[in-house]
């Protein structure tokens, strides 16, 4: 799991100035938040191990594991009676606020959001290190069978409680999410953008996929 001092390195090599502990101490806090089952700091931590296996792979690589910290920051369901579809956007923002009173340098903070923008899964095709940090959040999608189910009872644990919905009506989305997901290893976007990730998880990815769709069946 990623410690204080880990992310007070990562602090300092963006350029930030200032104490970290503040910082710091406002992300767990957010990732602790209720209703949080998969989001939690134990995501960001599989995410940051990850990073380690692939940071040959980074341009900024310090710039990419900033972003890993701050991709959640933000994780909400509804606003009012209206499906939340800007995490990302304010997590970017909340980063860039942070490390702007931080003083990173300005040029930094601008990769930084964009790298969390990156991990909004849109289908676009990305490249360098926009590539390697939506694939890092990604590959929970081609993990061992029992920790994407696992993962996939988590989020299943936030959608129910977040947006109020039955099993019957997650059970749908759901299913319509998966399918779609599934249609991309065939006719595309590709799941992962770069070559080594989408190497390492892209079979063990649709083989979670399939399994979890004939689950969903019963």
């Amino acid at each position: 799991m990623p410690t204080r001092q880990r992310f007070a390195n990562t602090w300092l090599a963006v350029g930030c100035t200032t104490d970290p502990e503040p910082v710091y101490r406002d992300l767990r806090r957010r990732y602790a938040e209720d209703g949080r089952y998969y989001h939690t700091w134990a995501h960001i931590s599989e995410c940051i191990v990850r990073l380690d296996r692939f940071r040959h792979l980074a341009k900024h690589p310090d710039e990419v594991e900033m972003a890993l910290y701050w991709h959640d920051a933000v994780y909400a369901f509804l606003r009012g009676r209206k499906p939340v579809e800007d995490n990302e956007e304010q997590s970017a923002w909340l980063c860039r606020d942070a490390m702007v009173a931080g003083g990173a340098p300005d040029d930094v903070t601008v990769r930084c959001m964009s790298l969390i923008m990156a991990t909004r899964h849109t289908g676009d095709v990305l490249t360098g290190d926009k590539a390697l940090a939506a694939d890092l959040d990604m590959a929970i999608m081609g993990e061992s069978s029992r920790r994407y189910l696992q993962a996939s009872t988590q989020i299943a644990s936030e959608y129910q409680q977040g947006m109020n919905l039955t099993h019957e009506q997650f059970r749908e989305g759901r299913t319509k999410f998966l399918t779609r997901t599934l249609q991309r290893f065939m006719v595309g976007p590709p799941l992962f953008h770069t070559a080594e990730l989408a190497a390492k998880y892209t079979r063990q990815a649709e083989v979670n996929i399939r399994h979890e769709l004939d689950l969903l069946r019963f």
